[in-house]
């Protein structure tokens, strides 16, 4: 396979596994942004894409594809998507216009 379809495939796992929770953490204290969501978005696939056609082998993204395909891989990338949403919902992350802020900060725990 070519390096173009290798990235087809390298983007095809990343939009299952990661973008799909992108929206999660684009958020401000306002909920979420869908400015920030659309640039985050988009950074984060061309990142991780790269990321994945560096470590994965052709061979490997297939058999993720294939995986994320049955009834529990797509009950894992559910059970992904709480997590991602429980996770957010104590980190927040700061929009560009606050420099000087941290780019995560801690929010209290429910209680």
């Amino acid at each position: 396979m070519d390096a173009e379809g290798k990235r087809r495939l390298a983007e095809k796992v990343v939009d299952l596994t990661v973008m799909n929770r992108a929206k999660t953490f684009a958020s401000d204290s306002n909920g979420p942004n869908a400015a920030l969501t659309e640039k985050l978005s988009l950074r984060m696939r061309e990142e991780q894409t790269v990321l994945y056609i560096k470590h994965y082998e052709t061979e490997q993204l297939n058999a993720l594809l294939d995986f994320y395909n049955t009834e529990i891989g797509k009950s894992i990338l559910a059970s992904q998507e709480r997590l991602s949403a429980e996770m957010a919902s104590g980190v927040r992350l700061v929009r560009e216009d606050s420099p000087d802020k941290p780019f995560f900060s801690r929010q209290s725990p429910p209680e």
